[in-house]
């Protein structure tokens, strides 16, 4: 017999805090006053200092929980896809490229963390996110518009922070093991293991991960002539392969009740076969990534009353080696390999009294880029980038907490070193010297009703320094510009979010939340193409980017869940360029939708969860004049996952459905993604 399966207190069926005050959906209602004298101190428990408050923060912000992700075939492209305000960029099938657009900013303005440490590089290659597997992870948070103090460099558009995996959950002593195995379409298979031991001192989880697939899709090859459907030919994409093997160490220790040491390393490579346009058989291009980030911590609370420290060493790698020796991708035959190297030193504080909160962050690093290549126009020695940061922040309650200010102060540096070059003509350019200074204030407002209804707003002035590909070129297609400013943006938004519970007898729970933004930006940075397809980066604008961004959750009965979402997003490019003025900026959808559909059943061996997905977008372009209209997105999926009970308890076997429209869905040009795909995945906790 069947029976509808009641969520955990506070938590959805998406892994998901339901509202911003993690209230459970079928909670009685509260008396009128009831926690909000506690609205400043409620976070000392929920986190500990140098990690985000989520729940005080004025940002508009949204949190994905590993229930969402957590031994489903998805990779972070797929599960940050279904956030409202978030689009991606894939270039192809499983594993291949894929940047994030945040509320129309672009993937440079987009700052991605893995616990708190910035991914990001000054070389200015965008973040890849397929080479962050999910095995290991716990928590995604993405921050839209505006970004927390705990995370330093702020983007213009936004933030993502990785939450890493932690050992176990529950503060129970002992260890577990969890298996899983997947097949798919296109030769598609993955492999996780993980080991987790928890005693009354410390906390350790062991993961790796691998995937392989071949990528093999078929797909409608235009032959390179889009307007002339005669010779088009439906054809397996081919060299299109991924290999991918991933690790990670996370280790937690309890020294005493006021102290902690933490330690993360994680290791991963990948090596990627790139189709080319025309899908040549004689294609061999191919880029080979390997890196590895480790993050040393210590956190001391309680150092005087009220004060709390917390200190943090980074350093990470990056080799890439990217092959074209058959001139398949580019424009001339090249093999070159980068070398990125990042190290840096970050320390929090947090000092609380009475209704006021006062944090202040500092941070210094230093970053080294070289890249050797048989190609012209590319950096002949090691460039590099010193930076600090150095910010404070308070935050205060008024009216009985009912509203709440959070004043917040950036004061960050830049000094660059970027090695010569040389132009296609052989000739040698000087090194270069740059020096930025950045001042960026931002103020938040909050205003609780009740609990469960808030209004925020949040203004702030944010920018980013030229990358080094920006200023000296890269792979002789991009040329350098020296003359390049900064970017400045004011970012702008207010928002709402509504929440009732039980409002009816046979409704469950719901909430609503909207914002409304507008992000302006000067000195726009964009490359400009010649006819022979060379390309050079200047500041050719101002824009305008403007939108309202929607989310409902509803909880019919405690069994079922919906999430709906839409966002608008709309821009205007004021570039002296004819061709360019008043036209929007390319590569962002302007109408985003989404619904994700979850309802559980319990029977007398185990539980059942039937799930379905729908993204559908409307209205981008490939280029600045939009002359060129991109494809419409039309994204279901669905999936059913059985979780045994008793005997077999631990186990579960989930078969998804992705893409059943059977699309060759095109968000970069001429890098079409795969159609309908099939994964069967079984996986056990012991």
């Amino acid at each position: 017999m069947l029976m509808p399966v009641s969520l955990r207190a506070g938590e959805a069926a998406n892994g998901q805090a339901y509202g911003p005050v993690n209230e459970p959906p079928n909670n009685p209602a509260p008396a009128p006053d009831a926690g909000l004298r506690v609205l400043i101190r409620h976070g000392r428990v929920a986190r500990a200092v140098g990690e985000v408050d989520r729940e005080a923060e004025t940002v508009a912000h949204s949190s994905i929980g590993a229930a969402r992700f957590r031994r489903r075939p998805l990779s972070l492209p797929d599960v940050l896809e279904q956030e409202v305000g978030v689009q991606l960029r894939p270039s192809g099938g499983v594993g291949s490229p894929a940047t994030i657009m945040l509320r129309g900013a672009s993937s440079a303005q987009v700052m991605i963390y893995l616990d708190g440490a910035p991914l990001n590089d000054a070389a200015g290659s965008p973040v890849d996110l397929s080479l962050i597997p999910l095995d290991n992870l716990e928590r995604i948070d993405v921050y839209r518009g505006a970004t927390p103090l705990e995370l330093g460099q702020a983007g213009i558009g936004g933030a993502v922070n990785l939450i890493s995996r932690r050992g176990i959950d529950s503060k129970a002593v002992g260890a577990a093991t969890s298996l899983g195995l997947s097949l798919g379409s296109f030769s598609t298979t993955r492999l996780s293991a993980s080991h987790r031991w928890r005693d009354e001192t410390n906390d350790l989880l062991l993961s790796g991960s691998a995937l392989q697939s071949a990528n093999d899709f078929p797909y409608v090859n235009d032959n390179g002539t889009p307007d002339n459907g005669a010779d088009d030919r439906v054809e397996r994409r081919r060299n299109a392969g991924v290999r991918h093997l991933a690790a990670l160490l996370n280790w937690r220790r309890r020294i005493d009740a006021r102290r902690e040491a933490r330690l993360r390393f994680d290791i991963s490579r990948r090596r990627k076969a790139l189709p080319d346009r025309l899908n040549s058989a004689a294609n061999r291009a191919l880029v080979d990534t390997g890196s590895l980030n480790l993050l040393a911590g210590y956190r001391l609370n309680e150092v005087l009353p009220g004060l709390a420290l917390d200190g943090r060493v980074t350093a990470s790698a990056r080799n890439e080696v990217f092959d074209d020796s058959r001139a398949s991708i580019g424009f001339v035959a090249q093999h070159s390999e980068s070398r990125t190297r990042k190290g840096g030193l970050q320390g929090f504080a947090e000092y609380r009294t009475g209704a006021s909160l006062w944090k202040a962050q500092a941070s210094a690093g230093l970053e080294t880029y070289r890249r050797d290549s048989t190609a012209a126009s590319v950096a002949l020695d090691t460039s590099r980038r010193r930076r600090f940061e150095l910010a404070l922040a308070h935050r205060r309650g008024f009216f009985d907490a009912h509203l709440e200010t959070a004043l917040l102060l950036r004061y960050q540096g830049n000094d660059d070193h970027l090695a010569g070059s040389r132009d296609l003509n052989g000739q040698a350019g000087p090194a270069i010297d740059r020096q930025y200074r950045f001042l960026k204030p931002q103020l938040g407002l909050k205003y609780r009703f009740s609990r469960r209804h808030v209004w925020r707003f949040n203004i702030g002035r944010y920018d980013r320094a030229p990358s080094f590909r920006e200023l000296f070129g890269a792979d002789g297609i991009l040329l350098g510009n020296p003359a390049l400013q900064a970017e400045t943006s004011l970012n702008a938004d207010v928002g709402l979010h509504y929440g009732w519970f039980a409002p009816w007898r046979w409704w469950h729970g719901a909430a609503v939340d909207v914002s409304l933004f507008e992000n302006r930006v000067d000195n726009l940075i964009a490359p400009i193409y010649n006819a022979q397809g060379q390309g050079r980066s200047v500041n050719i604008a101002n824009a305008v980017i403007r939108g309202v961004e929607g989310s409902l959750q509803l909880s019919p009965t405690p069994a079922q869940q919906i999430h709906l979402d839409y966002s608008f997003t709309d821009s205007r490019n004021d570039s002296p360029v004819a061709g360019f003025q008043g036209k929007r900026l390319p590569y962002y959808y302007r109408h985003d939708f989404g619904l994700r559909y979850t309802f559980k059943q319990a029977s007398e061996h185990g539980a059942w969860q039937w799930r379905f997905e729908a993204r559908l977008k409307r209205d981008m372009f490939y280029d600045r004049a939009n002359l060129l209209p991109g494809d419409a997105v039309n994204l279901l999926n669905a999936g059913v996952q059985y979780d045994f009970a008793g005997a077999l308890s631990g186990l579960r076997v989930d078969l998804a459905l992705h893409n059943l429209r059977d699309e060759n869905i095109r968000y970069l040009r001429n890098r079409p993604t795969p159609g309908r795909q099939l994964y069967f995945t079984v996986s056990g906790v012991f």
